[in-house]
């Protein structure tokens, strides 16, 4: 290979390097930003299922008769998917996507009977592409509006209440650590506390200073306080029933914020991992540089030598 070749490839991948250090800082940022906002609205969390928990204590037949709460035969689904805009984060995506595609298996679904809100593109262009029926696309900047956020709730509660689909179910990446990343996929409706709890305990990493904040707290992160007995207006019922969209509300806002955790740390860990293959490939590249313009010189030196032989015996 000519030397002006490899020296070429020495600074290409020395930009490359400089991109992936810069993306895997931007990404470390970001990831710790996203961790704590999932965690700061892990008691508003909490709060609310604390008072589902106490009502449907005193009134344990309105979870069984509200219509929320009723299995139904699986037939048709709807799926809540929550993917990124852009790759470069690993398997991450494909994660999701996959745990989505084993629940149509498992339950033999098709494009027939299971539709998709998706929020990101790669989810979207994936289902697009295989003939699923996308009832509604989300993008991120559209996030930022608080009556975009709203309106998913809302459609996800029609959709079931309508009899439009008789399960839904929410899928994204769990943040576990800064190295794993869980591809969930748990069903919202028909509404199920125990799996509320499950959301809702999910929340805490399983290493870093957070994890062992929540610790001190509680085996599963929640402080233990003794709550005085609530006085309800205007009636336990209508408290029951407009408390069920804020719950719908914490599926919705844990999945998104565990999934923005999750894609800055995969990014930033599969920037980490480039970055590294390529400081590899630049001493590699480095070395060959040398070996070649060793090889060069020496065979300048011998042309010289020999030269000045041949001059010498004339």
């Amino acid at each position: 290979m000519a030397l002006k070749t490899i020296e070429n490839k020495i600074k290409a991948v020395k930009k490359t390097r400089q991109v992936t250090k810069a993306m895997e800082a931007v990404s470390a940022v970001k990831m710790r930003k996203s961790q704590e906002k999932a965690l700061l609205a892990r008691p508003y969390a909490f709060g609310a299922l604390s008072i589902l928990e106490k009502i449907t204590n005193r009134h344990p037949e309105w979870p069984v008769e509200h219509l929320v709460f009723r299995e139904r035969e699986m037939n048709t689904v709807l799926i809540v998917l929550i993917t990124s805009d852009r790759g470069l984060a690993g398997i991450l995506n494909t994660a999701v996507i996959r745990a989505a595609e084993a629940l149509i298996r498992k339950h033999n679904l098709s494009n027939k009977n299971c539709a998709f809100i998706t929020i990101g593109r790669k989810g979207y262009e994936y289902f697009t592409r295989r003939g699923y029926y996308i009832l509604k696309n989300i993008s991120y900047a559209e996030l930022t509006n608080k009556e975009t956020e709203l309106g998913l709730e809302q459609d996800m509660l029609d959709s079931f209440v309508g009899g439009a689909y008789s399960h839904v179910y929410i899928g994204y990446s769990n943040f576990r650590s800064t190295f794993f990343q869980e591809p969930v996929l748990q069903q919202v409706l028909p509404l199920s506390v125990s799996a509320l709890q499950k959301v809702v305990s999910g929340i805490t990493p399983e290493k870093g200073k957070y994890a062992e904040f929540f610790k001190a707290q509680g085996s599963n992160g929640e402080k233990k306080i003794s709550v005085a007995p609530y006085t309800y207006e205007p009636s336990e019922e209508e408290v029951f029933n407009s408390l069920i969209p804020s719950l719908l509300r914490i599926f919705v806002q844990q999945g998104l914020f565990e999934a923005e955790a999750s894609e800055h740390s995969a990014r930033m860990v599969a920037m980490k991992s480039a970055g590294d293959k390529a400081d590899e490939m630049s001493k590699a590249l480095t070395l060959s540089f040398n070996k070649a313009r060793q090889s060069a010189i020496t065979r300048e030196v011998s042309e010289i030598i020999g030269g000045r032989e041949a001059l010498a015996e004339n």
